[in-house]
């Protein structure tokens, strides 16, 4: 039997986690195994898994948070409850009712023979994701023969962000497998509402796949259909702002295959001047920003982008010239990290050791140099990179510098970053993450009183409520 999908092992006991991955990867099945509660909700807010096996022995999160996290942030993972004994939910006073209801799928008590976890896990992956060895792919009806062709020559696209009724500017296709692809709308064709309900319900296809090559093509072309919404006078600002975190999610990945250029440069200037125009002429964004924030709170780099210009609208010495050196350094702010060891990247700042914490420290003045010899890069951008993790208590690096010896454009940055993460590791709504984070004596020190308001602003009546 081969499988095709991701796991999350979460056990407090990592040599008995790592055994029973070694056991599925040999079935083809790809994850990682974590011991903390901390370490899941990165994994599971910065990735992306089908299944995620949780045990209640985790210590430093209760099971319920953790399982309140996945289900808010990633409702469609098929969660795996692993307990030591039969006697623990009736000590606990716990309803397996109530779990169902907090999105497990499945229960598994030990011990257990590796046999019958492994047949558990199984049972939880669809038909197209287990086939057996010796079958062919499964053949979709209306796509294209299948074809052998690497996984690093294509960007994923979910099927929600096509866009109906444009003409595609390069070929669509299936994934079915490992370097395994068919063709699903040919270059030149119109995608049709129709035809996307199709690929979504009937053939139950989440994501297209297009050649990387063309990425930069796809950005200009999110660029220009943007210029074109904001010159009509029925702007549809939902759209925008999606086309936008397209956009700013196919620039992060060019950034990292291809890295800086002055043509990438242009599309990321292009889409900070687009953005701009769209926030300040919609005198309903603030109701799509908070819709758009719900769902889109995945993607690290346009939800801070987007707190950024959310705080800057705000402001009351805003300019478009400024909102487009902030709009840059958002985009741009975590750059450095592609110059720090991969494993030190990825990680939760709060789980690295003194060591790793030493390197991680030197991303900011990694990034900054980075963009020292693009032309395109004024040093209102680089200050913004070099600066967004100094607080204004003096807390931060590298320079730790504090008040206003910090450039106030990094100030907004820094704070929408950590708002961001802040909010990531919540698991709440924006508007209770924000209460939350208004009640955090340390948060709130290392920001501008100013700043702070200009971002609780647009929610204010919500908390009000709440």
């Amino acid at each position: 039997m081969t499988i095709s999908g991701r796991i999350l092992i979460t056990l407090a006991t990592e040599d008995r986690g790592k055994m029973i991955l070694n056991s599925l990867v040999e079935s083809g099945l790809k994850g990682a195994v974590i011991t903390s509660g901390a370490e899941l909700k990165q994994k599971i807010y910065y990735e992306e898994y089908d299944c995620c096996i949780l045990h209640t022995n985790i210590k430093d999160l209760h099971t319920f948070e953790l399982l309140k996290f996945i289900k808010i942030n990633k409702p469609k993972i098929k969660v795996i409850l692993m307990l030591s004994s039969k006697d623990e939910l009736t000590g606990l006073g716990i309803d397996p009712d109530i779990l169902l209801a907090k999105g497990v799928t499945d229960i598994i008590v030990e011990p257990l023979p590796m046999s019958e976890i492994l047949s558990k896990v199984y049972e939880h992956f669809t038909d197209e994701e287990i086939s057996s060895d010796h079958q062919d792919p499964p053949d979709l009806s209306g796509l294209g023969e299948l074809q052998q062709i690497s996984d690093s020559k294509f960007t994923r696209l979910r099927v929600a962000d096509v866009q109906i009724g444009e003409r595609l500017l390069f070929n669509l296709f299936h994934r079915v497998g490992n370097g395994q692809y068919q063709l699903a709308a040919k270059k030149g064709s119109k995608i049709s509402k129709q035809g996307i309900n199709a690929l979504f319900s009937q053939k139950r296809i989440k994501h297209l796949y297009f050649k990387a090559k063309e990425r930069g093509e796809y950005i200009n072309f999110l660029n220009e259909l943007a210029s074109k919404n904001i010159n009509t006078s029925h702007t549809n600002t939902a759209s925008a702002i999606d086309n936008y975190r397209v956009g700013t999610e196919l620039i992060h990945q060019e950034i990292i295959m291809s890295g800086l250029n002055d043509t990438l440069m242009e599309q990321v200037n292009s889409s900070c001047s687009n953005i701009y125009s769209t926030i300040n002429r919609d005198s309903q964004l603030r109701d799509s920003l908070r819709a758009c924030m719900e769902l889109t709170g995945k993607n690290h780099v346009f939800t801070v982008s987007f707190f950024t210009q959310l705080i800057l609208l705000n402001l009351p010495w805003k300019s478009e010239r400024v909102s487009k050196a902030v709009g840059l350094g958002s985009v741009l702010h975590d750059i450095g990290k592609l110059k720090l060891d991969r494993t030190i990247a990825s990680k939760c700042p709060k789980t690295l050791s003194d060591s790793e914490m030493v390197e991680f420290k030197k991303h900011p003045e990694l990034g900054a140099s980075m963009l020292s010899t693009n032309r395109l890069i004024d040093e209102n951008t680089r200050q913004i990179v070099y600066q967004h993790h100094e607080y204004v208590n003096g807390s931060g690096f590298p320079l730790g510098l504090s008040g206003s010896r910090i450039y106030p454009l990094a100030k907004i940055v820094s704070l929408a970053d950590t708002f961001t993460n802040f909010h990531a590791a919540s698991g709440r709504t924006v508007v209770e993450s924000l209460k939350s984070f208004l009640t955090d004596r340390d948060e709130v020190l290392k920001f501008d009183a100013e700043y702070v308001r200009c971002l609780v602003l647009p929610f204010a009546k919500e908390i009000k409520k709440k």
